[in-house]
């Protein structure tokens, strides 16, 4: 299988290269490129199936490439010196993207996502519609969106956030609840999804393993430590750290 590098820091690409070769050795580096007019001659000579791609290259926002290609068969991972303002939207977007200093625990887990992925010939057709959506927000000028995109092998959920009801977490999965009573498995953490609906006043994390939507919340429980009866019937613990901000949201 190949993999590319689209960053403009030598020293990233050296760093990349060889974490590559360590864990991964199966993988071959098809090409590094640095800016946006060397990664599209690349691809139009190379084949690949995943691409480690900086936001910002030497010449250009790596956005910019993704227009100029007329067909988007591999899968992505973003890289970012810091919380680009175009975070947002690659978040609610559902592409992976890592911030620098890369985490190698981080990193290994996008790479085996993106493997993953590439074992189901519906996952082009996904990441060809992330893409889309990507940039149909950064045309609007808009990070957050109503609805979150939520990818699996062979579809892509859009689902409104007033119908989610909570989320948890299941080692590296996360599970979606929502009003109709259905559950959705998507295969990344609860903390990359934390930090998406941080800005919403109405999700709360209230252990480190729940998000709810205080909108479904029935009563408190004081006892068995304290924990939220959900209109589905579901009972949340909140954690003795995270009990002030639960409360703060009600009041």
């Amino acid at each position: 299988m190949n993999i590319a590098i689209i960053e403009d820091s030598p020293a990233i690409q050296k760093t990349l290269q060889t974490f590559i070769e360590q864990h991964f050795a199966f993988l071959h580096v098809s090409f590094v490129a640095d800016s946006v007019v060397q990664a599209k001659k690349k691809l139009e000579t190379h084949l690949i199936d995943i691409a480690i791609m900086d936001i910002e290259l030497k010449d250009d926002l790596s956005f910019t490439l993704l227009r100029q290609l007329d067909n988007i068969d591999f899968q992505i991972i973003f890289i970012s010196a810091h919380d680009h303002h175009s975070l947002g939207a690659i978040k609610f977007s559902a592409i992976d993207y890592l911030l620098k200093p890369l985490d190698q625990n981080e990193l290994a887990d996008s790479i085996r996502r993106a493997l993953e992925r590439t074992k189901h010939q519906q996952s082009i057709e996904t990441m060809q519609l992330q893409v889309a959506s990507l940039q149909s927000m950064l045309a609007n000028n808009t990070s957050l969106k109503s609805k979150l995109m939520l990818p699996s092998s062979n579809e892509i959920i859009f689902l409104r956030l007033e119908e989610i009801v909570r989320l948890e977490a299941s080692a590296n999965y996360c599970h979606f609840y929502t009003l109709q009573g259905k559950r959705h498995v998507v295969s990344k953490p609860l903390k990359e999804y934390a930090e998406m609906l941080q800005s919403f006043q109405q999700f709360v994390k209230t252990h480190k393993s729940h998000i709810v939507n205080i909108e479904f919340v029935i009563r408190f429980m004081k006892n068995d430590g304290g924990y939220l009866v959900m209109e589905d019937g579901a009972n949340i613990p909140v954690s003795r750290r995270a009990r002030a901000e639960v409360f703060d949201r009600f009041f």
